[in-house]
């Protein structure tokens, strides 16, 4: 069984010539069974690499915690967020790299616009892009109420997810966000961009529109003091979905013992 996650991934199989695709579809094509984690992967899996429907399952690409699952926070978040969790009435969180196409200066513009009230914890992963990190030091000593944190471990991370309000996701392009998925199933609201279709829930905005992001994180600030915290969807456990596709995979196979 292959699984198959990646932001880029459709779109750099749309970009290969049928030459370069032919190894890959031979190795495809040896898999028992493939999850892909969205539906644009399923569907480049099945028109530009030759995979049977049948033998793909879109399975998102989140097994949450027993702590998240149970709405309790793994540990204590760093000192930094607990400080800015005392300052502000409403705390933001988004992650990810922190080059242009993350739309981190967009949520320090909007957040900005809203006064020190509002707090931004940004955590980056991965590549940066050395002038967008300078201007984001400039706008970030403007809005105050922002701190940037170097990559946290994953349980670092769900207690500063526990810890915010609500979680931002203001990308140019993106992928099947885990994260988005994480906060979601943690009860968080999720303001995200319109730029790629988004998980049922999510509180959308006009891609780089600044003033339509300002709006929807107005209206979580407005529901966190109301007390009108987190979402009331029930979602579902993709870890159950995995447990359940190599269950029947293996009855299908004759395994006795599942």
């Amino acid at each position: 069984v292959l699984t198959i996650h990646g932001g880029s991934f459709a779109g750099r199989i749309k970009k290969l010539p049928p030459q370069s695709l032919r190894p890959i579809r031979h190795v495809l094509s040896k898999m028992q069974h493939i999850v892909a984690v969205s539906e644009p992967i399923a569907d480049v899996l099945h028109r530009m690499c030759g995979v049977a429907p049948g033998k793909i399952s879109i399975i998102p690409a989140l097994i949450p915690p027993a702590t998240v699952s149970a709405g309790i926070a793994p540990l204590d978040p760093p000192s930094c967020v607990t400080a800015l969790r005392r300052r502000v009435r409403c705390m933001l969180l988004t992650s990810g790299y922190l080059e242009r196409h993350s739309g981190v200066e967009a949520l320090l513009r909007a957040a900005s616009a809203l006064g020190e009230s509002v707090g931004v914890v940004v955590v980056g992963y991965g590549s940066r892009d050395p002038v967008l990190m300078q201007e984001l030091e400039d706008l970030s000593a403007e809005v105050k109420s922002c701190i940037i944190v170097d990559g946290l471990e994953p349980r670092a991370f769900q207690a500063t997810l526990f810890a915010c309000d609500a979680y931002v996701r203001p990308t140019a392009w993106d992928g099947d966000s885990v994260a988005v998925r994480e906060a979601l199933f943690a009860r968080k609201p999720v303001i995200a961009s319109d730029a790629v279709p988004r998980p049922v829930g999510c509180r959308l905005f006009r891609t780089g529109d600044v003033s339509d992001l300002e709006r929807a994180i107005r209206e979580v600030a407005v529901n966190t003091r109301a007390g009108i915290l987190g979402t009331e969807l029930l979602i579902e456990n993709p870890g159950l979905q995995v447990i359940d596709l190599y269950k029947q995979l293996l009855v299908n196979r004759g395994t006795r013992r599942v």
